[in-house]
């Protein structure tokens, strides 16, 4: 288990459930995570949290293809 803070909020990850050298499921956990912060609710049946993951997916592509440095 792997405790880790993310825009001034706490999360735990089962690094045994994690594969932590694989960068998309990483991408895929913040955005996650994130979302939750966003949404302020930990209900992954709310639709503003699937909605959230969405835009939040969208935005990093858009700055990444606009600042291929990052």
């Amino acid at each position: 288990m792997v405790c880790g803070q993310f825009f001034g909020h706490w999360f735990n990850v089962n690094v045994a459930q994690h594969d932590v050298s694989d960068w998309q499921s990483n991408l895929e956990l913040m955005l996650h995570e994130l979302a939750h912060t966003v949404v302020k609710s930990n209900d992954h049946l709310v639709r503003d949290f699937h909605e959230t993951v969405g835009r939040l997916g969208a935005k990093l592509s858009l700055l990444v293809a606009a600042n291929p440095r990052l």
